[in-house]
């Protein structure tokens, strides 16, 4: 019986290196990482609702949904950083959160190819570089969940009777006092 080498069948390795390439990049490509740590699903925000960005704890009552991360950078500049808090804000809209606490920067070392930018056409490179990104917890306040949620919290909404009227406009604005001239 005649026996071969695996490398006398070239489709065969060609594709099985594919399949193995294939799956190397796609696990090199992951992209921002969220870990959930509320189970309920919450109703997705639209576009234009105003998540707030704090750095530091929320004293109000609260409940933490998930701790998410934006994109990674190889640049930590202002323009990146208003990118990567826009990058928070769109996460903790879906998630249907109506705040991201405890805000901050952080920095991960990645190991592989990068773009050589000492040759005039496109190269890669091999080495070690940083790529910054930030992490925070996105909260959904105590006085957004539904009215049976919030009471047996112990918060409670006040009445219509302890809500202050609104004053009405008036159509001409009041008379300016006179100027006073010096002698």
């Amino acid at each position: 019986m005649i026996t071969r080498s695996p490398w006398f069948y070239p489709n065969r390795v060609a594709r099985s290196g594919g399949a193995w390439l294939i799956a190397v990049a796609l696990a090199a490509c992951s992209g921002p990482r969220m870990k959930r740590l509320d189970p309920t699903a919450y109703k997705r925000r639209p576009s234009i609702y105003p998540v707030e960005i704090y750095v530091g704890q929320v004293e109000l009552p609260h409940r933490e949904i998930a701790v998410i991360d934006s994109s990674g950078y190889p640049d930590d500049d202002d323009a990146t950083r208003v990118r990567q808090l826009e990058e928070l804000r769109q996460r903790a809209r879906g998630l249907g959160a109506d705040a991201v606490q405890d805000v901050r920067l952080m920095t991960k070392r990645v190991r592989g190819y990068t773009i050589d930018e000492r040759t005039p056409f496109p190269a890669l490179k091999q080495g070690r570089y940083p790529l910054y990104f930030m992490r925070g917890t996105a909260i959904v306040y105590e006085t957004s969940l539904p009215g049976a949620v919030a009471e047996g919290r112990g918060f409670t909404l006040p009445s219509q009777e302890e809500l202050l009227p609104l004053p009405t406009p008036s159509p001409t604005p009041p008379p300016l006092p006179p100027l006073r001239s010096e002698p």
